[in-house]
């Protein structure tokens, strides 16, 4: 017994004093804008990108560093680099693990968007995706997004499965239009169901009435089998329209999907990104 209690106490401090692994260094350089792309929407593009690898667990070195570096050494002919072994070389000089660089453009009716991601220590592209999406600027961030997860993915698998799932950036305020049409169908149903049941005592009502027209309540139970006769009719009428509106709302709620190809170590594969 005495033994198991030097043992624990021994190992709980160097337990305690065990250091995170380091983030591995991800220099993101700005994606290129292509023929039909600004300038602007490219440097959105390169920020989502960054965004992403600081969420995968990346510690990410922008391109403000690289200017930084190539300033101080001169430029080295790195200025206008942009061949996979240059941008490793800067990467290198950055203390970078990885490089990350890309291209958006728009050919023919689609967008084109093309991402690399380097190994600065080997100096050669680790990875790469490339593929059409729709136009639009959602389709577009969302494409990118897409690319370098999947480029990720054959590098990093662990860091890639620690990412949350791909959205439109409207998803939000369609999900929330999604629970309002459920609740809008809800209170749709529950006002038709509300008018077949008071239609159906207005039926049975009405066919009481013949066999008691001598009877001294007769008037007012033909008055109560009138309103609810009425109160049926408004509140079928009520539940049709509110389920409408909730068919609606649920019918243009649709968070877009977004269907990637990708190619893992020779295999190829799809990425879906988006709800169901």
């Amino acid at each position: 017994m005495r033994r198991w209690i030097v043992l624990a106490l021994v190992a709980a401090p160097l337990a305690a004093g065990a250091a995170p692994p380091p983030k591995p260094k991800l220099a993101v350089m700005d994606l290129k804008a292509g023929q039909g792309v600004s300038a602007r929407s490219a440097a959105t593009l390169t920020s989502i990108v960054a965004a992403d690898a600081a969420r995968a667990g990346f510690q990410v070195i922008t391109q403000e560093d690289v200017y930084t570096l190539l300033y101080f050494q001169k430029q080295r002919q790195m200025l206008g680099c942009t061949d996979d072994g240059c941008l490793a070389e800067i990467g290198g000089a950055l203390g970078a693990d990885y490089v990350v660089s890309g291209e958006a453009s728009v050919i023919g009716s689609r967008h084109h968007v093309a991402v690399s991601l380097l190994d600065a220590r080997k100096g050669s592209a680790a990875a790469r995706s490339a593929g059409y999406s729709e136009l639009g600027d959602e389709q577009l961030a969302m494409a990118t997004e897409l690319r370098f997860r999947a480029a990720l993915r054959q590098v990093r698998p662990d860091l890639h499965a620690a990412l949350p799932p791909v959205e439109a950036p409207n998803a939000p305020s369609l999900r929330a239009r999604r629970t309002v049409s459920w609740w809008t169908l809800g209170a749709g149903g529950l006002l038709l169901a509300g008018g077949a049941v008071t239609g159906l005592v207005a039926r049975v009502q009405a066919n009481q009435l013949p066999g008691a027209w001598q009877q001294p309540d007769y008037q007012a139970r033909w008055d109560t089998q009138r309103r609810n006769a009425r109160a049926a009719d408004v509140l079928l009428a009520a539940g049709a329209v509110t389920a409408g509106v909730g068919l609606t709302l649920y019918l243009t709620s649709e968070i877009p999907v977004l269907v990637t190809p990708i190619a893992d170590a020779g295999a190829p594969g799809l990425t879906v990104a988006g709800r169901f």
